[in-house]
């Protein structure tokens, strides 16, 4: 089971900066499971619905009607990248999103 632990940031009193960029602080670190021994096995059920959603994904960027979907993408990309974060610990705010997508267009 994953857990938090409580560790400690040393400020450096003469970093660039304000006040709160040179002090010291402590913060909640996530120490996830360990997945190095773990062997996965993949159930034929679910390999073939990968294979299935593969097959219609393909089909799809076949048809003209589909044409323009690649605009989506980014966003899909985003929204694995959120969940992917969300599974190791870590919570995006709405505002730091925000954030990211004004970066990136610029």
């Amino acid at each position: 089971m994953p857990r938090f632990v409580e560790q400690r940031w040393e400020g450096n009193p003469g970093a660039v900066g304000g006040r709160a960029t040179r002090r010291s602080f402590t913060y909640q670190a996530l120490v996830p499971d360990p997945i190095a021994s773990l062997d996965p096995q993949v159930s034929f059920r679910a390999a073939t619905a990968a294979f299935e959603a593969e097959r219609a994904v393909r089909e799809l960027n076949e048809r003209a009607s589909a044409r323009g979907l690649e605009a989506i993408g980014p966003l899909l990309l985003r929204s694995e990248a959120l969940a992917s974060s969300r599974i190791e610990g870590y919570q995006v705010s709405t505002l730091n999103l925000a954030r990211a997508l004004i970066v990136d267009s610029a």
